[in-house]
């Protein structure tokens, strides 16, 4: 069995831009590029705009009877 301590581990990791990135952050509460925690409250709420835009463009989706 070889000795661990005379090897270093090193990890290079792909952090994505956008609403990817936003999501992991709300997902672990931690913002690698600033190398902070952050308040994951709220962190899944759908913003009211986008909430509004999918009423108006789904139309009825409720089952009627006849």
């Amino acid at each position: 069995m070889t000795d661990q301590t005379m090897f270093k581990r090193y990890a290079i990791y792909f952090v994505p831009k956008g609403t990817l990135a936003k999501f992991g952050r709300a997902w672990l509460g931690w913002d690698c590029r600033k190398g902070q925690y952050i308040s994951s409250e709220n962190a899944f709420a759908e913003p009211l705009a986008d909430r509004e835009y999918y009423t108006k463009n789904r139309g009825n989706m409720s089952f009627t009877q006849p």
